[in-house]
């Protein structure tokens, strides 16, 4: 999670919370206290948890009233199945440093997947309420590295510590399901279909070899009969049991 600063004049922050690649799948509340100084003792704060209660689009104004409410705790879910789509990341992991009125540039590591590489991402940057109307920029299709370049003299952050971040909207061609997945799906698509298959031809031949020793009443013992009948609803059951494990792999893909 990164740290979060309310600079002066200000009544909100954002916090970036990001999962490794390799997280597992998670579920569980989260907790977010504040330090600060007051009448020059240190402070911390627990911070209130709220939620979204409803949204009411004014169709007048094109604004939309949003109500919250207090809730009793902050929840977070980590998921293994997915991962994100288009994502932007720092190429140096530092914190930047630049005069009131220089240019920052920032370079970026551009990741996405592939119904997502050939199309061109329209970027904001947000994190302070001067950068409202920051002028988006374009990160280019099928580039994996991008610079954004921030004009101080223009958008005139003030002194201090800043955590910024980049968003985007594009349309693409997304599954939830990873490539991983698809071909261990098909793989056990293929080896059901194998086993019904084989289970159907020894269902075949254990009824017709029934079929032969109750027609030959005089030759086949009862013995016989009865190891034969076995035979064949043992046949019958694994075609049965074949044919389930065959939909339900069907089901996967």
């Amino acid at each position: 999670a990164s740290k979060a600063v309310i600079a002066p004049g200000q009544n909100s922050a954002y916090f970036m919370l990001k999962a490794k690649d390799d997280a597992p799948t998670w579920t569980g509340p989260i907790h977010l206290t504040g330090k600060s100084t007051v009448g020059g003792k240190p402070v911390t704060r627990a911070a209130r948890n709220a939620g979204v209660s409803s949204i009411v689009y004014n169709s007048q104004s094109k604004r939309s009233n949003v109500r919250a409410r207090l809730t009793s705790m902050l929840q977070l879910q980590v998921t293994s199945e997915e991962v994100i789509p288009v994502a932007f990341s720092p190429k140096e992991n530092k914190v930047y440093e630049q005069s009131r009125f220089g240019q920052l540039k920032v370079p970026f590591t551009v990741k996405h997947d592939s119904g997502f590489k050939g199309i061109d991402k329209k970027v904001k940057l947000l994190g302070h309420s001067v950068l409202a109307k920051f002028k988006d920029v374009t990160f280019a299709k099928n580039k994996d590295e991008a610079t954004l370049d921030l004009n101080l003299n223009t958008y005139k952050l003030p002194e201090g510590e800043h955590v910024l971040y980049l968003r985007t909207q594009v349309k693409g061609k997304y599954s939830r399901v990873t490539k991983a997945q698809t071909e261990a799906t098909a793989a056990e698509q293929k080896e059901a279909d194998a086993a019904v298959v084989e289970a159907d031809k020894a269902a075949k031949g254990a009824a017709a070899e029934l079929v032969v020793l109750n027609k030959n009443k005089e030759v086949a013992t009862a013995e016989a009969k009865a190891a034969a009948k076995k035979k064949s609803d043992e046949a019958a059951a694994r075609k049965k049991t074949a044919d389930a494990a065959k939909a339900a792999a069907a089901k996967k893909v």
